[in-house]
């Protein structure tokens, strides 16, 4: 669908509103959305100062999948992201974007935070970007591990999960890790 307006410049309306949880007292709670888009975002557009931290997966260690922040001003197209809301809401759309419909971009997920940093060691999977909605039986055969929703845990999709992966999100692809429940850690 999205081939159609590939190179096209375009007024985007994202249909997706990224907002920071509230607890009980009132307060932000920092809140983890998976991000791929098929145009480049100028984060100064979308994000105000210390609204949001940008991460990408790096490895799965100690039962974590390890996050690691990225000091960049630009959500790249095809690009895999993990935007951490620390406050307010953030919309993703934009003026002036040039569609881009490329594969998205997969990185390589180590066994440890150092090896990632190194760019070598023993790769445990691909964080992937997806710009097409994925059902149980595709994520399965991926060996996909998507972000719940609802308690921001990593869960492996079987192939008669009730759960799929919509398009413009992020997952990890492994058959190298147990196939269970994981909690994210982030790090600068």
């Amino acid at each position: 669908m999205l081939k159609r307006y590939e190179g096209q410049t375009a007024i985007v309306r994202y249909n997706r509103t990224l907002t920071a949880k509230i607890d009980d007292d009132g307060n932000y709670v920092a809140t983890p959305f998976t991000v791929c888009l098929p145009y480049d975002l100028d984060l100064a557009q979308a994000v105000n100062a210390g609204q949001a931290e940008i991460y990408t997966l790096a490895a799965v260690s100690s039962g974590q999948f390890v996050f690691a922040k990225l000091d960049i001003t630009t959500l790249e197209a095809g690009v895999p992201y993990l935007v951490r809301v620390l406050k307010g809401s953030i919309a993703l759309g934009g003026r002036q974007l040039v569609i881009k419909t490329t594969k998205p971009k997969s990185t390589k997920v180590y066994s440890s935070l150092t090896q990632w940093r190194r760019g070598e060691g023993t790769e445990i999977g691909l964080w992937v970007g997806n710009f097409d909605y994925l059902n149980a039986a595709d994520a399965a055969d991926d060996n996909a591990f998507a972000l719940s929703s609802t308690d921001h845990r990593w869960n492996y999709i079987t192939a008669t999960s009730n759960v799929w992966i919509p398009a413009f999100r992020c997952y990890l692809s492994s058959s190298s890790i147990e196939k269970n429940t994981y909690q994210s850690r982030f790090t600068e």
